[in-house]
């Protein structure tokens, strides 16, 4: 699925759970094998802030924010640490 499709998915979730979103962070091209990915650097870095600018960070699957289980689970105990939730938006269950 291309990203603007996965983009506009995830929009029409958050409308109908109503989130409002805050900022996207979009980084075409790059893998989630690993996380030497200036995008997701900076989401973390902004969601680290002190307080965090938002409350979740909503993704389309997992597989477009890490493959690596265990790279996952450290970013996301990191993110619970300062009261940010990953949230997998379910379209496809709707």
């Amino acid at each position: 699925m291309s990203i603007p499709d996965q983009l506009n998915q995830m929009r029409a979730w958050c409308d109908r759970h109503g989130h409002v979103i805050a900022k996207e962070y979009v980084e075409p091209g790059a893998s989630a094998m690993d996380d030497r990915r200036p995008v997701l650097q900076q989401m973390m870095a902004d969601a680290l802030l002190s307080p965090p600018p938002f409350e979740a960070i909503i993704i389309h699957s997992l597989s477009r924010f890490f493959r690596d289980s265990i790279q996952f689970g450290l970013y996301e105990r990191r993110l619970k640490k300062v009261g940010v939730r990953i949230i997998r938006c379910e379209t496809w269950s709707e």
